[in-house]
């Protein structure tokens, strides 16, 4: 996501963004610090990111969510063609879900982001952090 830590690496192939939804649930890995998607009902926000090189960015996005390949044991991350839902209506787009080898730990050391925000959610969580109010 934009300004987040990790746009950086994507940032050199970025032709668009647009907010975006999925459909699935939201989990704050506090010890890593980051995100996970997970299947689910409810709704995700994000950002569709339409890339002029996409498969040099799959390759630097495959080697940060540690995907191998479809399936592959040591997957953290799936890679799957999702519905993704944007102000012009539903259009087909990779995203990275919990791999389901791991989301027995995702799950058990997840907290929830209920909103399915995780910009809003990590800005609140920065805020308690740096302030000691947990």
């Amino acid at each position: 996501m934009r300004g987040m830590h990790n746009h950086q690496l994507l940032a050199p192939f970025v032709a668009s963004v647009q907010v975006a939804t999925v459909q699935g649930r939201l989990l704050h890995l506090e010890q890593e610090g980051y995100p996970v998607l997970l299947e689910g009902s409810g709704r995700v926000q994000g950002e569709l990111v339409e890339l002029t090189d996409e498969t040099a960015a799959l390759h630097i996005l495959d080697l940060l969510e540690e995907f191998y390949g479809p399936d592959q044991p040591e997957n953290v991350y799936e890679r799957r063609l999702t519905a993704v839902s944007v102000s012009e209506g539903v259009v087909s787009a990779w995203v990275y879900v919990c791999a389901a080898l791991t989301e027995e730990r995702c799950l058990a050391e997840g907290k929830a982001v209920e909103n399915g925000d995780w910009r809003e959610f990590a800005a609140v969580d920065i805020i308690k952090n740096s302030t000691g109010d947990h």
